[in-house]
């Protein structure tokens, strides 16, 4: 089943354009914070070419909490020095209501397709 996810891990082009725009501006740092087995999600960001545009990535097993809790947020606060931070995410509840919870701004996208405009919309 693992080995069955990886290989179906895609990003549309457009998703890959955003984040290389991104990690290639001024002062931007790209993270992932998910939830999931560290292994099998970097695994799942890595088929696809997301990790090289990625400073730093939080897995929910390993900081022994899932989104919404704090405790990943905190975790890649604590990788990445920031003065703003953006979380572009999928679940309502996980990603938005948890990020807003940390004093982040969130913004819901319904699935991959939904990035390049959420991304534009930050600016």
């Amino acid at each position: 089943m693992r080995a069955a996810e990886i290989d179906a891990a895609e990003a549309p082009p457009a998703v890959r354009e955003s984040l290389a725009t991104l990690a290639a501006a001024e002062g931007v740092a790209v993270g992932v914070c998910t939830n999931g087995v560290p292994d099998w999600q970097r695994a799942k960001l890595d088929a696809p070419g997301l990790t090289e545009h990625v400073e730093a990535t939080v897995v929910s097993y390993e900081v022994g909490a899932h989104k919404p809790d704090p405790a990943p947020f905190e975790r890649a606060e604590a990788l990445i020095d920031a003065d703003r931070r953006v979380m572009i995410g999928d679940d309502a509840e996980a990603d938005v209501a948890g990020a807003r919870d940390r004093g982040w701004d969130a913004i819901h996208v319904d699935g991959p397709a939904d990035v390049p405009g959420a991304i534009d919309s930050m600016r």
